[in-house]
């Protein structure tokens, strides 16, 4: 028993731990699921930030470099003609994060293109700067201090290198090769990021910019680069708006480039943090060798909150978001992420914080646990169920085994008197007649025992069948009972024990199979004078009374009682308290499991416990007619 008991926990462990692995692989699963979920909400955000700074890239990127001067030539000017007009930039919205804008010219001089370059001119056009432009460039003379656009480009690459989230390490190398010219890096850039896929699209978007060049009507460049009190095409328009001759130098000078074309290389915008908490957008500018930085200036604060607000305006998910820009401390959420924006705002650093999105809850975890407890439950109550079986088996094997051994024990010891007793007789060996009767009588006895053994035996096994059926009557208590010890009392006698009743006339009557109760009686008076042999008081005591609509019938003994520990099983087919083979007391083990058995079919109930003053009592309960 004790090996069955150590494979079932065996199989039940190995079947357990296969529920658990897969229960952890199911968990494992939703978790991965859940974290996917809020990896694709931050990519969708992160994507949607990199569009609104790409309008802002391409914006920028795409205005004219004469933008940045005071005064400009229309694009729709005739060639030759006379006529000048304001930057577009004077009259454009400005966006709330952004401060101004700003050229440096190759001998270092910052100018804006809202402050005119020749006073006189605009004076004379009935055009004025906004004082508050001088407080801007004041404020952004320190900002060009070193700055070099060819290392700011370089930085620029690094930046865009760096912003991939995924990449191989060997084309990172390839790009990174300095002998490679710039437009084969850019193949390959553009290359690795089509076959990666990057979380950083930015990257991808802007990563293909580079330097344009292109061909400028000549009067829009001497325009540009003569200063204003040399400048062909603003003297010309200040001559022509006094209403003056032209002079004719200058008229000379004028005619000699009208129908000429000037090469103009713009490089695209790089970006940097500089102090107060700007962001500059610079590129580089290339007249006629002459080297330009024109910049345009952000407030980054005012920036980050203009892109958290255009962004997150119309989110249904805006609650479970929560942003951090640059040096902020972290933001709250179970989920999070960092992020580099793609060039010119590489300098840009975002985390997100992402609280568990509402729908996206693990719903696939509660039905997994309870599946799981489902089998764990099947599992081991299939194992108590094996063990329980099989342990009965084995027990009623063992019980049936020790059965047999009864059974032959107490057939044999009568059979031997019969058959000697007989045998004595057969042969004349017993002369007096005293004798011989004396014989005849114990014949009859062990006759009347092997009967009554049969007879139980048999009475058993139709009731494990179900075959048994009571015949229910109507009797009088005090009537059954005296029936009962005309059976018993010559057999409690001989073995020295005396009957006690105790039962009034005059209880009702009672409803019960009248032959089952009998042998119900005597099973239990001779347990009785069997158990209690050798007891002090040699009274086995029978009593009836009424307790409510049921009549209770109680027979006791003296003796010894029965141990706590078997009053649950006493009653148990093939059940006995002592060692088969150290047993001092007769039986088979199947009185009491064919009493309950009778008192069961008869709606009884049948109650066994140690009486205070010493014995076991037995309580049959009926009820009432």
């Amino acid at each position: 028993m004790r090996r069955l008991n150590l494979v079932l926990v065996g199989m039940v462990l190995l079947l357990l731990g296969g529920v658990a692995a897969l229960l952890w692989r199911g968990f494992t699963a939703i978790d991965k699921e859940q974290d996917l979920a809020h990896q694709l909400l931050a990519e969708r955000l992160f994507d949607e930030f990199e569009r609104e700074l790409d309008v802002l890239v391409r914006s920028e990127d795409s205005r004219s470099f004469a933008d940045y001067r005071y005064f400009v030539i229309p694009e729709a000017q005739v060639p030759g003609s006379v006529g000048v007009s304001r930057s577009p930039l004077v009259a454009e919205p400005r966006a709330p994060y952004l401060l101004g804008y700003l050229q440096r010219d190759p001998d270092g001089s910052l100018g804006n293109p809202l402050i005119p370059d020749n006073a006189e001119l605009a004076e004379s056009l009935g055009f004025a700067a906004d004082p508050s432009e001088y407080d801007f460039l004041k404020r952004a003379t320190g900002w060009f201090a070193g700055g070099n656009p060819a290392e700011q480009a370089e930085k620029a690459e690094q930046a865009l290198l760096a912003s991939l989230v995924v990449t191989d390490a060997a084309n990172i190398a390839q790009i990174q090769h300095e002998s490679l010219p710039n437009q084969q890096k850019e193949s390959l850039l553009m290359s690795s990021i089509s076959s990666n896929g990057y979380l950083n699209r930015g990257a991808a978007s802007r990563g293909g910019r580079s330097s344009k060049v292109m061909k400028v009507a000549s009067q829009s460049v001497y325009n540009y680069i003569e200063p204003a009190e040399d400048n062909v095409v603003q003297q010309q328009v200040l001559q022509n708006n006094n209403d003056d001759s032209f002079a004719p130098a200058a008229r000379a000078l004028y005619q000699e480039i009208e129908a000429s074309a000037v090469a103009v290389e713009v490089a695209p915008l790089q970006g940097r943090i500089v102090a107060d908490g700007a962001l500059l957008l610079e590129r580089a500018v290339t007249i006629a060798d002459n080297n330009y930085t024109q910049a345009v200036a952000i407030d980054l604060p005012a920036l980050t909150t203009a892109l958290s607000t255009s962004v997150l305006a119309a989110d249904p998910l805006r609650e479970v978001v929560h942003l951090a820009w640059g040096d902020e401390p972290d933001p709250v959420g179970d989920y999070r992420f960092a992020y580099t924006f793609a060039p010119p705002f590489a300098d840009i650093h975002l985390k997100l914080g992402l609280e568990p999105i509402p729908g996206q809850v693990p719903t696939g975890r509660g039905p997994m646990l309870a599946l799981a407890g489902l089998v764990a439950l099947v599992v081991l109550l299939g194992a108590v169920a094996v063990q329980r079986m099989v342990s009965t088996r084995l027990m009623f094997a063992r019980r049936r085994s020790d059965f047999v051994a009864a059974v032959t024990h107490e057939l044999k010891t009568p059979l031997t008197s019969i058959r000697m007793y007989g045998e004595m007789l057969q042969q004349d060996m017993v002369p007096d007649a005293e004798t011989r009767r004396r014989y005849v009588d114990v014949i009859t006895a062990e006759g009347e025992r092997l009967s009554r053994l049969v007879e139980n035996v048999l009475d058993l096994a139709r009731l494990e069948r179900g075959e048994h059926r009571n015949q229910v009557e109507v009797g009088k208590p005090r009537e059954l009972l005296e029936a009962a010890l005309r059976v018993c009392r010559p057999h409690v006698e001989g073995k020295g024990f005396s009957l006690e009743l105790a039962c009034s006339e005059d209880l009702p009557a009672v409803r019960c199979d009248h032959d089952a109760l009998v042998q119900v009686l005597v099973n239990l008076v001779d347990n009785a004078c069997k158990f209690a042999a050798g007891a002090n008081c040699t009274v086995v005591a029978l009593q009836a009374r009424c307790e409510g609509q049921a009549l209770v019938i109680s027979v006791r003994d003296h003796g010894p009682g029965v141990p706590e520990a078997q009053l649950r099983r006493i009653c148990e087919p093939f059940f006995r308290g002592e060692r088969e083979l150290t047993r001092r007391t007769k039986g088979t083990g199947i009185g009491l499991a064919l009493v309950r058995g009778l008192v069961d079919g008869m709606g009884g109930q049948l109650q066994l416990r140690n009486h205070p003053e010493g014995g076991l009592q037995v309580d049959i309960r009926l009820a009432l007619a």
